[in-house]
């Protein structure tokens, strides 16, 4: 275990859950009712305020708090998934005949929400702690978006219709965050640390990602909307940190305040041992002259995609890849960190936009695709933290990176479904059209991470063990 001592962040969070919660609550909500009550109705409803919070919690929480419910019979989850299926197509047939409601509740959410019901509830224990307690992250997260929606209302134009996006965007840095702190949290106590001591560290952990998360924003904010950079640039990164505190510290806070059993720990240990098995044929055949060959069949097809774009990458987009490398590097402390966003985020996104142009997907705007970057930057540098943390003179190429994804692999996981879900909750909601596409995206470019990040992992493994670092 690592023994840092308990820094600000994770003082704070520890010692103070209470107090944190009231000033958080008292202020979030101060903001929220304030924009509310500044704007006029055509702008609230273009913002979202109330459609947006309320897609969240259906999209993403929902499912979460489901998938918590502890049910090890199978015909009890088979139960709650119809359940939930009947509760919604009734709601589907009320709704299509009240005016107000008309439209609003579609077939497509409802395939989504219960798909996502379906998947948490059945295989949400094999992700130990991290399912179980993630509807917090995203219930506060949500939360903190009321707050950011506030500040959007007081601080943006009303002619625009880009800020739909960042709310959403917000809210799913922020989720990830918070899973952060919930894995963090069961890492460290499964090896021995008690609840409020291992609360505190998770969070002390969270506070980069935390401003990793900001900076991914305003790089977005301030390339894509230029008409709009000089609010967009400092609300939208701020609305992220509004969100960010509210998942960090009520996640950690309802953790050091819980008492935590030691049936916590032994569902860690199994997930590890699961885990384990599972992993060894990839880790047999990821060898690491494999893995470096692998890197180099990716480097020429990436050369070969980016030469026959028909959509080339855009520059502001290109300026979020660098960004996205240069962050990780200054504030995870690692260059190597810094690397391996590079490689498999400027890599992935020339590859999944030549593959989007052959198969003539949803037309993009060059927010969207930033946004999609910044979210997808977030989510290749917590496989990056984990592959930093695991690496250790006594593992070898394979077995490092067997500890990286063992760690970062849930976590991972967890946070795309749900930035997944709050894609599609802000199309749902209607405050931002190509939500459901940019999902795809996200999800295209979560499936490349998943695939080429151990084979990166393995190979600069392997090449810094040669040169001696």
């Amino acid at each position: 275990m690592r023994h840092e001592r308990l820094g600000l962040v994770g003082g704070i969070a520890a010692d103070r859950p209470l107090i944190v919660a009231i000033v958080l609550a008292f202020g979030l909500t101060s903001i929220a009712i304030a924009g509310a009550t500044s704007v006029d109705a055509a702008y609230g409803a273009a913002l979202g305020m109330p459609d947006l919070l309320i897609s969240l919690l259906i999209f993403a929480a929902a499912p979460l708090l489901l998938g918590a419910i502890p049910a090890r019979s199978r015909m009890i989850r088979i139960l709650i998934v119809v359940t939930v299926a009947l509760l919604f197509l009734g709601l589907f047939f009320m709704t299509s005949v009240v005016d107000p409601f008309a439209g609003r509740v579609t077939l497509e959410a409802g395939a989504i929400i219960i798909a996502l019901s379906a998947a948490f509830i059945f295989f949400g224990a094999n992700f130990g702690a991290i399912a179980r307690f993630a509807f917090i992250a995203t219930v506060a997260a949500a939360f903190g978006v009321a707050g950011g929606l506030g500040l959007f209302a007081l601080e943006t134009p009303e002619s625009t219709s880009a800020v739909g996006a960042f709310p959403t965007l917000a809210f799913a840095l922020a989720a990830g965050v918070g899973i952060g702190v919930l894995a963090d949290f069961s890492s460290l106590f499964a090896k021995g640390a008690d609840a409020q001591r291992a609360a505190g560290v998770a969070a002390q952990y969270a506070s980069a990602p935390a401003v990793y998360a900001a900076i991914l924003t305003a790089a977005v904010a301030f390339g894509n909307e230029p008409a709009l950079s000089l609010s967009l640039s400092w609300v939208a990164p701020a609305a992220v940190i509004l969100a960010v505190a509210a998942s960090l510290f009520t996640t950690s806070g309802a953790l050091a305040s819980r008492q935590a059993s030691e049936m916590l720990a032994i569902e860690e240990n199994r997930r590890q041992q699961s885990f384990r098995q599972l992993w060894r044929p990839v880790r047999r055949t990821l060898a690491p002259s494999f893995a470096t060959a692998m890197l180099a069949v990716l480097g020429i097809s990436t050369i070969a995609a980016a030469f026959n774009l028909t959509t080339p990458i855009s520059l502001p987009n290109i300026a979020v890849v660098a960004a996205a490398s240069i962050a990780a590097v200054m504030m995870f402390l690692s260059l190597q960190t810094g690397v391996f966003v590079f490689i498999t985020l400027f890599s992935g996104i020339v590859l999944a936009t030549w593959l989007w142009n052959v198969i003539g997907g949803p037309t993009l705007t060059n927010g969207d695709v930033g946004i999609a970057l910044a979210m997808t930057a977030a989510l290749y540098a917590q496989l990056g933290v984990a592959w930093r943390d695991a690496r250790s003179p006594r593992l070898n190429a394979r077995e490092t990176t067997e500890a990286a994804m063992s760690d970062g692999l849930p976590t991972f996981v967890v946070s795309v479904v749900i930035a997944i879900a709050a894609f599609w909750a802000a199309q749902a909601a209607g405050v931002w059209s190509a939500g459901g596409s940019a999902a795809l995206l996200v999800a295209l470019l979560a499936v490349y991470g998943i695939i080429v990040g151990p084979a990166a992992m393995t190979a600069l493994t392997h090449v810094l063990r040669r040169q001696g670092r």
